[in-house]
């Protein structure tokens, strides 16, 4: 079954090298993991929850998956808990914006920008790309795209779509984090033998459908 993404008009790509930048426009893009957002030194990205989704949702009673862990609260509402593997989900993160462009987001991921004019183009060619990868042939992984929900914690009322529920874990921040207006690609690598924390996908041509920004 293929399943349908919502993709934004443009997306943003932050880096603090014109050197990353230029690598990202030939085609190169880096993935990392839930891990290494959650471990990295650089305060600015490092955000101790990637890899949990937690929310309080209206009480079901269908029996949860093994990742889910329910603790039922007072009022006929319970706290639903779902933890990833998190050396196993890689994402590459984005920026959204809307007409200010590149001069709305945050400036302390760096200075340098790679404007993506056609974020389908780039899912569907990275997805290609996944499916060539010697290093993911073994078991070759999906790749999956979304905004970022800020509502880590919160009261959402009823929540049942499992595939929403199983995309918390990399799709969902705490509300701290909401400035960041946030889109991810990600891909969960099952028994692949990646011991990296960032793994370079090749999609084979230059992106002709980025443009550099600097700010």
């Amino acid at each position: 079954m293929n399943k349908r993404f919502q993709f934004p008009a443009v997306l943003y790509k932050a880096f603090r090298s014109r050197g990353h930048a230029e690598m990202f426009r030939r085609g190169s893009i880096r993935f990392s993991t839930l891990e290494y957002y959650r471990q990295t030194a650089d305060g600015a990205r490092s955000d101790q929850t990637e890899g949990i989704g937690v929310i309080h949702r209206d009480a079901e009673p269908n029996r949860p998956s093994a990742a889910e862990r329910v603790e039922c609260t007072p009022g006929g509402i319970e706290k639903l808990r779902i933890e990833a593997p998190d050396r196993e989900c890689f994402v590459c993160c984005f920026s959204l914006a809307d007409q200010s462009g590149i001069d709305q987001l945050p400036s302390r991921f760096g200075r340098f920008y790679v404007e993506v004019r056609s974020p389908e183009t780039l899912f569907y060619q990275l997805r290609d790309a996944i499916r060539r990868d010697r290093a993911l042939a073994e078991n070759p992984p999906a790749l999956e795209a979304g905004a970022v929900r800020y509502d880590k914690g919160r009261y959402v009322g009823a929540l049942t779509d499992p595939e929403e529920i199983r995309s918390l874990p990399w799709l969902q921040k705490p509300a701290f984090y909401a400035a960041e207006n946030e889109y991810r690609l990600h891909f969960h690598c099952r028994g692949t033998g990646l011991s990296s924390h960032s793994h370079i996908v090749h999609v084979g041509q230059q992106l002709h459908y980025c443009r550099l920004l600097e700010r």
